[in-house]
This record gives structure tokens, sequence and C-alpha cells, in this order.
């Protein structure tokens, strides 16, 4: 009988936000089984979901390539199941599809050795963080958006681009030429690069949520709910607010074309009445606002 089972990462950030839900399904739905999980990011990256860490190398005795593997940890023995989105080899991009192939994959071979769930099978999910959690900072967010109801808001994620998915250009002159020519709209920024811009209508989410904690994506994600348009290139602030809370605004990605089918991890192909837009042109951008906002108000 299955009784410890140990997700494990020791690749990237994004696998652990993609996957989350579905951690939180089996903890939630399961019985008679602990879970932990062992991963080399910030220990805050699932600090909405109750499941143990195990910290230090332990996530890098074990197999990159792996899927499903025993372990045994100071005389107790473990299930460690990879949540790499390429986990076991499998090779059909970085989407929530592939989540869900890991995941039943596990899913199946814990109900064959005895692990009884409340369901039959497992369905398919997007990530939702719980904003509940006293572990997001959400107060300084609530009370800045309550004294702009009536303004139309655009997230850009700024950052650089650690996947090789964009080009790494700074953004600064294009995001100020946006804000001189949308002084209506209201423009906030995941990272403070480069020399910081200085509009009346341009803002940098640190600067609101003051936010002290070396890991802020989280409470992006939560900012991210406030907004209308979210604008990225496919690297962490980005993905991380790739939740269900947004699932019908506008999306735009300025990704490489190869990359389309993942451009926004599989989020626009569930049921939605989002705008899904993959594309190099950044001029996209500055159209959909005058179409969508300016000529509407």
């Amino acid at each position: 009988m299955i009784s410890n089972v140990l997700f494990y990462s020791n690749v990237h950030l994004g696998d652990l936000h993609l996957s989350r839900s579905y951690i939180r399904w089996f903890i939630d739905n399961s019985q008679d089984v602990k879970f932990f999980y062992a991963h080399n990011q910030h220990p805050n990256v699932l600090c909405d979901i109750n499941i143990p860490l195990i910290l230090g190398d332990l996530c890098y005795r074990l197999p990159r390539n792996g899927d499903i593997v025993t372990i045994s940890i100071d005389g107790n023995d473990f299930l460690a199941l990879n949540t790499w989105i390429g986990a076991g080899g499998l090779a059909v991009g970085c989407n929530f599809d592939a989540c869900h192939i890991n995941f039943t994959k596990y899913f199946d071979y814990l109900v064959k050795n005895g692990v009884k769930f409340k369901f039959d099978f497992l369905p398919k999910m997007i990530p939702r963080i719980d904003f509940f959690s006293s572990c997001i900072n959400k107060e300084l967010v609530d009370k800045w958006f309550a004294n702009k109801k009536n303004k139309r808001s655009i997230l850009i994620a700024n950052n650089r681009v650690a996947s090789n998915q964009s080009t790494n250009i700074n953004m600064n002159e294009y995001i100020a030429k946006l804000g001189l020519t949308f002084p209506s709209l209201d423009f906030y920024l995941t990272n403070q690069e480069h020399t910081l811009i200085s509009l009346p209508n341009v803002f940098y989410i640190e600067h609101i949520t003051n936010s002290q904690s070396d890991f802020s994506l989280n409470d992006i994600a939560y900012f991210s709910t406030f907004c209308d348009v979210i604008v990225g290139r496919g690297s962490g602030p980005f993905s991380f607010c790739e939740i269900k809370d947004n699932l019908d605004k506008t999306w735009i990605s300025f990704t490489f074309e190869h990359l389309k089918s993942d451009s926004f991890n599989g989020l626009n192909m569930f049921d939605n009445n989002g705008k899904y837009i993959h594309t190099m042109n950044t001029e996209v951008l500055a159209e959909i606002l005058k179409k969508e906002f300016i000529n509407h108000e």
C-alpha cells in the first residue's frame, strides 16, 4: 500500500505553477496518503497549498527525466512523482495538456496500487491560487483598486525572459509610448527593469504592494485579477497570471511563432470569453486599446 507520495521538480518555476491545481486535487481527493513536495524553487511558490516541503538537495537526487520513482527517506518509502512538463520523456509541449497527461498517468498508477480517490477520473484543470491564503498580500492591492474603479488597467510583464521564448529587448521606450498615447489608461509593470518610467499612468506593482518578500509572483497573480489586459513574453510573471480568475480577459503573448501552441499554456483551450493573441507585432496592443477602450469612452 502506498502511504507516502513525494511530488518533485528540479527544473523550472513555471512547472510548479502550471501543475498546482493537480497537486491540490490529489491532496483534497485521496484517502490515507501523505503528500510531500521537493523542488528547487522558492519555498513560497505553492504557499497557498497545504503540503510539507522537503528542502535541501533531495530534488536533485531524483532523475530529471523520470516520472514514477521509488525512494527511501530516513527509512521511509516514498513514491516520487515528477511534476516537470517533460517527465518520462513526454514531448507534447509546455502546456496544460502535458500536465494532464502526466498527472493522469500518476492517478492511474496510484489507483492500480490501492490508493482510493473520491472520484474515478482526473479532470483537466486550470491553475488556481487560493487568494484567501494568509501568504498572499492583498490589503494594499484592494485599497489601491478601490480608488481606481473606473480606470482600465493593463498589466505588462516587462521582465527579462530566461526561457528563450522571445527577444530580450528593453521595453521602456515601448511602454512609455503607450502611456503617452493612452493617458486615460493605467499601465502596471511587473518588474523595475532599467531606468524607471516616470509617467502619471505607468506604475510598478512592487511600489503598490510594498512587498518585502523575495518571492512576489503569487502577489502579482492576485494583482492581475484587477486588470483588463495581460501582456507578456512567456516568462514567470506572465505564467503566474495564467489562472482561472483571468480566463475571460484579453491576453497578448509576444513570443516566437513556433511557440504559438504553448503561448498561453492552453488557457485559451478551456471554455472562455477571452481574447488570446499570439504575435511578435507589438503594435497589436495599441490597436486593441484604441478599438476596445478608447473608442468606447
